[in-house]
């Protein structure tokens, strides 16, 4: 009904969730010193499931729109030999990040950029001249728009830093599927998109539930690796699942929830970057605001002359947690371990806690940056 794969021969298998798909697309498609393609700052998990791989992780550079499309195309054409074998595979996580000035959107994790159409096609297009693999990680169910992607399920409405904003939702289904950004297997013409879906950030995170859409014949792969390791996924989460899905909600009922989950995230965002507006000293940070997921993403501009970017992150860092506040250093993103600028970036949650303690974490966070700056 969201994707509509363009070819005839495409099936689909549950998983544990979008993490322990992602290790069995790299353990059935890669082998030790195989090049993988990620965005230069990509999901924790998946930057940590390839190195005790052996893989030769290559991180493309982004922009508001997540990964490059004229980037990989160049370091793709000029690879050397040297550098190990070309790679074949690309690990995509399609949100995309914008900065607050241009009021756009964003989903991508960790940067929380929103990835649109126009990207999609163009990346795809580059995947199809280099015979590229494609894993797109989904786990935001994206048919809406943001970290939940901009095809997300989870996609918000833009910013406006209004206290009582008026919004446009889409009434139903229909309008809901209408507005969605198209992911990469709704443009997969050849067959080489392993789309990757989970249940646990828009039905419950404890579940353990997910499923992955590719060509029969990749699929047939990833299920003779299930079989001889996590076997299939819990009896009682997939009896809940469809108790609630098939005989409960149905499909619409699923839209209709997955649109209310929308409501109460832009609402959780909205708070947060007002907050963030309010307390965070401009001179020295910028952020983009997200319109999908559940992650905001702080770049540090500022810097002391004499200290390192480095030793900068961790004094903020530790600042952070005496202030009783906590994010995450954005240095465990990044996909390479050289190359790059040198730039200090911070990834936190506006999913966990409470709106008022949120507002009140934003603010904790705008004082230790103060503290660390003397502002």
């Amino acid at each position: 009904m969201v994707h509509s794969p363009p070819y005839e021969d495409w099936d689909v298998t549950l998983t544990i969730g979008n993490t322990l798909a992602f290790e069995a697309c790299i353990r059935s498609f890669l082998a030790r010193g195989d090049g993988i393609i990620m965005e230069e700052y990509a999901y924790t998990s998946g930057v940590y499931a390839c190195r005790p791989q052996g893989l030769n992780i290559v991180g493309i550079g982004m922009d508001s729109e997540g990964m490059r499309a004229d980037l990989l195309d160049e370091r793709l054409s000029n690879w050397s030999e040297t550098e190990g074998p070309k790679p074949r595979v690309a690990y995509i996580v399609p949100y995309v990040q914008r900065k607050h000035e241009a009021n756009v959107r964003t989903g991508q994790n960790p940067t929380g950029s929103s990835m649109f159409a126009q990207r999609r096609k163009d990346l795809y297009a580059v995947c199809q001249k280099h015979d590229l693999l494609i894993i797109e990680d989904d786990p935001y169910c994206t048919i809406l728009s943001e970290m939940i992607s901009p095809l997300d399920f989870l996609q918000m409405e833009p910013y406006t830093g209004e206290e009582n904003p008026k919004y446009t939702t889409p009434k139903d289904s229909k309008q809901l599927i209408s507005s969605l950004i198209p992911s990469f297997l709704s443009l997969d013409v050849d067959g080489r998109v392993i789309r990757l879906d989970s249940l646990s950030k828009v039905l419950a995170p404890g579940i353990r539930l997910g499923f992955v859409t590719a060509s029969a014949q990749l699929i047939e792969r990833l299920v003779r690796f299930v079989e001889i390791t996590s076997q299939a996924p819990s009896g009682f989460s997939q009896s809940i699942a469809y108790q609630l899905l098939a005989q409960h909600w149905g499909h619409e009922g699923f839209f209709q929830w997955l649109m209310y989950m929308r409501s109460e995230y832009t609402k959780r965002r909205d708070v947060c970057c007002r907050a963030i507006d309010k307390y965070l000293p401009k001179e020295v940070m910028e952020y983009t605001v997200p319109i999908a997921g559940m992650f905001f993403w702080v770049h540090i501009t500022g810097s002391i002359n004499g200290v390192s970017s480095k030793e900068l992150g961790d004094k903020f860092f530790k600042r952070c947690l005496e202030e009783k506040v906590l994010v995450v250093p954005g240095h465990v993103f990044k996909a390479e371990k050289t190359g790059g600028k040198d730039e200090l970036y911070f990834r936190g949650t506006f999913a966990a806690v409470p709106l008022d303690k949120l507002e009140i974490g934003i603010q904790r966070l705008g004082k230790a940056l103060r503290a660390v700056f003397n502002l």
